[in-house]
This record gives C-alpha cells, structure tokens and sequence, in this order.
C-alpha cells in the first residue's frame, strides 16, 4: 500500500447484550487501567463538546469512545511532542495513562466490557475504497463521510460508529400528541413537534437550576439521561457547568419517582471537522506537516494531515433509539415511588447523554436546540 492518500477509518458496530456485562470480568487486575481509559474519554468528550458549543448554534452530537479510539491509533504511532500533546488532548496525562495500558484497555473495552462485533480498524489507499460489513454493507454514514474526503490529504482519521437500545419502558405510540417546542429557547421560535408522553417510575431529580431524569434501555447498564433546564433560556448556564464531575453528581442525587415525561421524537444528523478544536485543546503539532513526528507508524519524513471527520446520527422515537455506537442494555430495579409526581417536559433545549452505568463511561453527549 502506498503512505499517500492514508486513510484511517475505524467502524464500531457493537451489539451489547445483557449477558456480556458479567461481574466477574470486573475482578480483572487491568480494571484499574479501564478506570484510567474511562475517565480519559469522558474528560475528552466533554472538553470537545464543550469547544463544539461554543462554536455550533444548532443541535451538536458526539460519541468520545468513537473519536477517543481514532484519536488513540494516532497517539500509539506517535512519538516525542506529538506524542505529548496527544496523551494531554485524549486526557492520558491526567490519570496517568501510558500508551501500552491504553492499547490493552481498549482491545479489553471491545472484547470484553463492550463484547462488540469486533470492531474493525481499516486503513485504505483512497476514499473509492468500498468499506464493506458482514451483515449490513457499506453503513450510510460511512458512505457520506467517504465522498467528502478531501484526495489531496496525505491522512484523514474518520470514525463512526452505531448505536441501537430499545426502552426498558416504551413510550406508548397512542399517547403521542402534537406539542410545541421552543427552538433556542425563545417563544419566537416555538415550532410544532411529535411529543412522546408516558408515567413511569424513573430515576429523577429536580434543584432550582434543571432537571434530571434516566431512561433505561432493556437489559442493563446502559441508559439516557436527560438534563433539562428549568428555565426555556437556562441551556447556557447548564453548560457552563456540564463536567464528568457534574453529571456523576447529578447521577448519585437521583432517586425513583414516579414521573410525568414529555419528551420530543427527534432525529440529529451532526457533522464535523473537530480539526480546529483538536488543536485549541492543545494537538498543535499533529497537525503541522514539519512537526508531526507519527515515525512509529508512517515511514515519512512530513505528512500533511487534513481532517479530523466526527459525523453522528440518532433517531429517539417510541420504542427507543437508534444512533452512531454501541448497542447497549440497562435493567431497571423497582423501587417504592415517592408521593409527589413531578413533571418533565422537555419543550426547549436540553442535553443528553447515553450513559455506561457500571464503568461511568458517556457514549453519547448531545444538546437539542432546535427541531
């Protein structure tokens, strides 16, 4: 294969089953290296998506674990300052990650945590390569990602991945009404939508600032949770505070309750070069062709970096979501409700995450401003 026009892809099709998550595997002694890896991708997701919104005005969707293993292939064939600035970007510095428990982590993440389909890294000479799965052919994402490719770039990293969870309690279809919602938080924007509504003993909490409420796909571990402001304009002040920190704050204030939720079907296509906020959060030399130094995987004196492509989709509908990673399950335990039944209608902008429970690990993080 020749070293120009590099492509570097990796597909995630992962399929989580209840049976995959087994205790004992958690009494591995690498489990300190995959509480290392997981409060890296977090650490990492959320700075991005942070610098993402500040930048983007609409709807933004991320999935770290996709980027954080793209990202991660580069930092394993990089050496000296390129090296440096990837581990402190990718959050390695921080829990004192090292390059080898990094691999390691991962193949364990996919093998075992995961038990995915055995995602798959491909590497191809031009963006004409068909890239094909077993089951499905060519995913459409990757197909859309693959004509955009700039040919003149010596190395793209392009990544996606796919997600697909039912809802442990399913919105019931006859319930959908017609119902506004306030795009950007203003009333002059207010547009009309398909809002999902049921009553259901969920995890919730509610201060004066948001709320907080988890949906739990079937089977276990893996959920979605929604923070939504208490005010229709409150979405920025609930950034400015949105950490790994925070959310794991917010998860431990939650308690059962019955709740009365109102939540928009939506779909978000998002797309981006995250090149320029690769480099504000600190990967200068990746991308300077005299500076890279990648001499443990390309044998090339310079190489011109184009492109960093982060494309994602998800569809939330009645019966559950569908969207850009792993396919993952979590089981509910019943608890006593509590006497008040309090509310949560998502009408205006909102985060969300989809959310490893056992590991803490944020496979998706999103925020709805517009539909």
């Amino acid at each position: 294969m020749g070293i120009g026009n590099l492509l570097v892809c990796t597909l995630t099709l992962a399929t989580v089953s209840a049976q995959s998550l087994n205790d004992p595997w958690l009494r591995d002694p690498m489990l300190v290296g995959l509480w290392k890896l997981t409060r890296a991708i977090n650490s990492f997701g959320f700075n991005l998506f942070q610098d993402l919104t500040t930048y983007v005005e609409g709807n933004v969707l991320i999935c770290p674990y996709s980027l954080s293993t793209s990202l991660g292939i580069l930092h394993f064939g990089s050496v000296g300052e390129t090296e440096e600035e990837l581990a402190g970007v990718l959050g390695y510095k921080a829990v004192n990650l090292t390059k080898d428990e990094a691999a390691q982590t991962f193949y364990m993440l996919s093998t075992k945590q995961l038990q995915s389909s055995n995602p798959k890294f491909y590497v191809f000479d031009a963006p004409s390569t068909i890239i094909v799965n077993r089951k499905n052919g060519l995913l459409p994402i990757f197909q859309r990602v693959v004509e955009s490719v700039d040919p003149y770039s010596d190395m793209i990293v392009l990544n996606a991945a796919y997600f697909k969870g039912v809802w442990m309690h399913k919105f019931p279809h006859e319930e959908t009404e017609l119902g506004i919602f306030y795009n950007h938080g203003s009333r002059s924007k207010a547009t009309e939508v398909h809002l999902m509504r049921m009553t259901n003993l969920l995890n919730f909490h509610r201060d004066q600032h948001h709320s907080i409420v988890e949906l739990p796909f079937k089977g276990r571990n893996v959920s979605m949770i929604i923070l939504l402001p208490n005010t229709l304009d409150g979405i920025g002040e609930l950034l400015e505070s949105f950490t790994p920190e925070f959310l794991e704050d917010q998860i431990l204030k939650m308690a059962p309750a019955d709740v009365d939720i109102a939540l928009p079907k939506f779909k978000i296509k998002f797309g981006a070069d995250v090149t320029e906020n690769l480099v504000e959060l600190g990967a200068e030399t990746l991308f300077h062709p005299e500076k890279v130094d990648l001499s443990e995987m390309i044998r090339r004196e310079t190489v011109t970096f184009g492109e960093v492509l982060h494309k994602t989709e998800i569809s939330v509908t009645e019966s559950g979501v569908e969207a850009v990673a792993a396919t993952a399950i979590f089981r509910f335990k019943s608890f006593p409700p509590l006497m008040e039944m309090p509310d949560f209608h998502a009408d205006h902008p909102f985060l969300f995450v989809i959310y490893e429970r056992r590991i803490k690990m944020v496979l998706f993080v999103g925020r709805v401003m517009e539909l």
